[in-house]
């Protein structure tokens, strides 16, 4: 779970720099940092149920995302 934390600080200091970043693709980082805060909440919501399956499958889907 900490994978989420630390690739949503990364996309937060993306978006911070925005060097050379249109504002399209501004919006799309700011999106997927929306994106990855519903995913970890869901997984950390999964761990404390400790169903292991619906991580694996977040874990899948995040990779997919990536």
């Amino acid at each position: 779970m900490d994978r989420y934390s630390r690739l949503r600080r990364i996309l937060v200091e993306v978006k911070s720099e925005a060097v050379g970043l249109s504002e399209e693709h501004i919006a799309t980082v700011q999106s997927v940092i929306l994106q990855f805060n519903d995913i970890q909440k869901r997984a950390d919501e999964t761990f404390l149920r400790e169903n292991r399956s619906d991580i694996a499958r977040i874990n899948k889907i995040v990779s997919g995302q990536i």
